[in-house]
């Protein structure tokens, strides 16, 4: 698990794209703007857009208190990634640390799985014609525009 995870708030929540309901208790709806956070030991003045990183992580899951009686837990282990991008709630990930961090995912048993970052509006044709003599190498140009 990472020692430390980065999220940006967003009082609009979303679903996690990586993370069900069974992982992470932080869903889509309506978050408090600005708010108050206690995680973990720490305590965080957010309001949209602020950044903060939660630090000592230790437990598979954290559970961020709202102050108002709510609260919501986001998974931490290895049995879901945790990516940079996703939204968790009222979370994006923004970052996360440890020694196993890799690209845009955090990986588990030092595999790393290129993971991209959730798209909302995904292409549904692609973007350049594919090459009919690919080279060995990559080139500094692309042949192509994409769309």
């Amino acid at each position: 698990k990472p020692a430390s995870l980065t999220f940006t708030y967003s009082s609009d929540g979303k679903n996690s794209v990586f993370q069900p309901l069974s992982k992470a208790t932080c869903r889509a709806g309506s978050y408090p703007n600005p708010a108050s956070i206690s995680v973990n030991g720490q305590t965080f003045a957010v309001n949209d857009g602020s950044v903060f990183t939660v630090t000592g992580i230790s437990s598979s899951t954290i559970e961020f208190d709202f102050g108002n009686g709510e609260s919501c837990t986001v998974h931490t282990s290895c049995s879901v990634p945790i990516v940079d991008g996703d939204q968790i709630g009222p979370f994006i990930v923004t970052g996360a640390d440890g020694d196993q961090e890799c690209g845009l995912s955090y990986c588990c048993d030092k595999i790393c799985v290129s993971c991209p970052a959730p798209s909302s509006s995904p292409s549904s044709s692609p973007s350049a014609s594919p090459s009919t003599s690919p080279s060995a190498s990559p080139s500094a140009s692309p042949s192509a525009s994409p769309s």
